[in-house]
């Protein structure tokens, strides 16, 4: 029985990489890397010189198809991401599904995580989280997101890209006014940096240059004192704000119109005094 390691690797500090980690990956046949370049240089510096090949969000699908191949010709591989823990908003997830009902072995080799580090060092509430990766790329699909768990008693954990950050933080203030944020920054490199404060406060760090605009981020908000909704209200106004950009005024009066039961011409008028 041939085995598929998926390997934890540091999220900033090489120091993090585990013994197990280090021998696994000196003794499989095959790396499997989201970046090639990236990995051989995290196992140059281990003295690690493994057969690297691809395997990307671009690509996985094929790549699941050539890793069975390889486990059923009886090589062992692994499987690492450019930084934490493959299949966790990283490629993997294809190809672990398709080996669930294989005979071959799939072994977790644990290692660093930014969602729990960050946690862990937010001073925010650690139970219960959930985690959403990286928010989507459209403004109404965010709006859509946020209205979705507004209500939901959890530490609220997302990936953000850096250039994204102050933009989230006008969109969140909107919908969690006074709960507590986290901004991780560079986690467990050398300019490692928590903030805490509401959205409005880390958007006043950022306008006056305490909050460096640089490196990987981690955003959380506190939102375990909210009450847990189970109706299906809609938030005419975000809605409204959300697609005003996106869809023309008659067509976006006809979709918030049906969504909650008032009358278009009622909807149009609030989407046109809102544009002006």
């Amino acid at each position: 029985m041939s085995t598929l390691y998926l390997v934890a690797t540091p999220i900033g500090n090489r120091e993090d990489i585990s013994n197990r980690a280090l021998r696994v990956l000196s003794e499989v046949d095959i790396v499997y890397a989201e970046d090639t370049r990236h990995s051989r240089q995290l196992l140059f510096s281990y003295g690690i010189e493994a057969e690297l090949r691809s395997l990307h969000q671009h690509n996985e699908k094929a790549r699941a198809e050539e890793v069975l191949q390889h486990l059923e010709a009886g090589k062992n591989l692994a499987l690492i991401s450019d930084a934490g823990m493959p299949s966790i908003s990283d490629p993997g997830l294809l190809v672990v599904s398709a080996l669930q009902n294989s005979s071959h072995k799939v072994v977790v080799i644990p290692g660093p995580s930014a969602i729990v580090t960050a946690l862990a060092g937010s001073g925010l509430a650690t139970q219960p989280f959930t985690f959403f990766g990286f928010p989507p790329d459209k403004k109404g699909k965010r709006a859509i997101l946020l209205e979705q768990i507004k209500n939901l008693p959890h530490t609220l954990i997302f990936y953000v890209a850096i250039h994204d950050l102050k933009k989230y933080l006008e969109e969140i203030s909107e919908v969690f006014p006074d709960n507590k944020i986290s901004i991780a920054r560079e986690l467990t490199k050398m300019h490692e940096q928590f903030y805490l404060g509401t959205a409005t406060e880390l958007l006043k760090l950022i306008s006056s240059s305490d909050l460096v605009l640089k490196g990987e981020l981690v955003l959380l908000i506190d939102n375990t004192s909210a009450v847990e909704d189970d109706s299906q209200g809609i938030n005419k106004k975000l809605l409204i704000k959300a697609f005003a950009d996106e869809l023309p005024a008659s067509k976006l009066a006809k979709i918030v119109a049906k969504l909650t039961n008032e009358n278009r011409q009622d909807v149009y008028a609030e989407i046109e005094k809102l544009k002006e």
